[in-house]
């Protein structure tokens, strides 16, 4: 665990890491870029109101609804979008797509300033493990393995830093090894727990990465496939070994 606290990265969640982006100018097109993680696969779920929990039960149930996400290009706003258009409504016009900070989802859920949202694993169950919503459907069930958050840092400083950017990887990459062994789960959940990293009830950290969880419908658990972190090259022969880090359930 000391090695995971030396090496492991922080996880924040978007839209700060979209402003980060545009304002280093990598939203623009306008400065090189190295990709040499997608940070997790999978890892999200689609959370609504238990005051609807009778109510919606496929992707027609939404029209009407107030949609909370974190941003237009992320891949929480296409799953949505893409959900929807499957059960027949146009999300521009059948529904109320609002642009929030993740951190003030739950809260909008609990005093009716939403009605569903869609993000990452730990804001659902913490919706749940507080009575105020359900989770209607996990992400990785409209599209298996989709990726989701990515670690990029810009060519020049690649260029600049290359001890630097080699000792980022190893960080990531050895943070990922050691979450991906099971028997390591619970652990993990108690250190992201804290106030330095997610601050989040440790229970509800818990039931995101062992995958056994309320979700909300009732007294029984439903259980999800243990997440996958282990990293995989998938440009070997790159500088600094570009990889993929998968993660996430």
């Amino acid at each position: 665990m000391d090695r995971l606290r030396r090496r492991g990265a922080r996880c924040h969640p978007a839209p700060g890491a979209h402003a980060l982006a545009i304002h280093h100018g990598f939203a623009s097109g306008q400065r090189d870029i190295r990709l040499p993680y997608v940070t997790n696969i999978n890892g999200n779920g689609i959370t609504v109101s238990q005051r609807l929990v009778s109510e919606v039960n496929g992707p027609e149930d939404f029209r009407g609804l107030r949609i909370g996400l974190p941003f237009e290009y992320s891949v929480h706003y296409l799953l949505m979008l893409d959900y929807l258009v499957s059960g027949g409504l146009d999300p521009h016009s059948d529904v109320d797509l609002r642009i929030m900070r993740p951190a003030d989802m739950v809260t909008a859920l609990s005093v009716d300033q939403i009605d569903a949202f869609c993000l990452p694993d730990q804001f659902n169950q913490r919706a749940v493990a507080e009575g105020i919503g359900f989770i209607h459907t996990l992400t990785k069930d409209l599209w298996e393995d989709h990726p989701c958050c990515s670690f990029a840092v810009g060519q020049d400083f690649a260029d600049a830093h290359p001890n630097t950017y080699t000792a980022l990887l190893r960080a990531i990459g050895d943070s990922a090894l050691f979450i991906d062994d099971h028997d390591h789960r619970a652990e993990t959940a108690e250190l992201m727990a804290q106030p330095a990293y997610l601050g989040l009830p440790e229970p509800v950290l818990t039931a995101v990465l062992t995958g056994e969880f309320p979700d909300g419908t009732g007294p029984s658990s439903r259980y999800r496939s243990a997440s996958a972190s282990s990293p995989t090259p998938t440009s070997p022969t790159a500088p600094g070994s570009s990889m993929r880090c998968s993660g996430g359930t």
